[in-house]
């Protein structure tokens, strides 16, 4: 019994025609995977901009801002290294 099994088992088996189903499915996977990059993307940007465009105005605007003049830099140095924490951080959010 284990001999004919075994037998069994080491020849391959015949090829199944799926008519293209197999690349239909692989093509599906991945447009949807396109999408949902492309969703977290903007989901990532507008973030961002709302975060950006709100931040002068919150205690944490003005807290760059302030340390950026004690660093003797540009605000809009302070602003574009809060842009890119801010963006890492919710890049990171989208992930999980």
């Amino acid at each position: 019994m284990t001999d004919e099994l075994d037998v069994r088992l080491s020849n391959p088996l015949p090829e199944i025609t799926d008519c293209g189903f197999s690349a239909r499915v692989v093509k599906h996977i991945t447009v949807e995977h396109l999408r949902h990059v492309r969703i977290e993307a903007g989901v990532t940007i507008a973030g961002v901009a709302a975060v950006l465009g709100v931040l002068p105005f919150t205690d944490l605007g003005r807290a760059i801002t302030q340390a950026a003049d004690t660093m003797g830099t540009s605000v809009s140095i302070a602003a574009a290294f809060a842009a890119l924490v801010l963006s890492a951080v919710l890049a990171e959010a989208v992930r999980e």
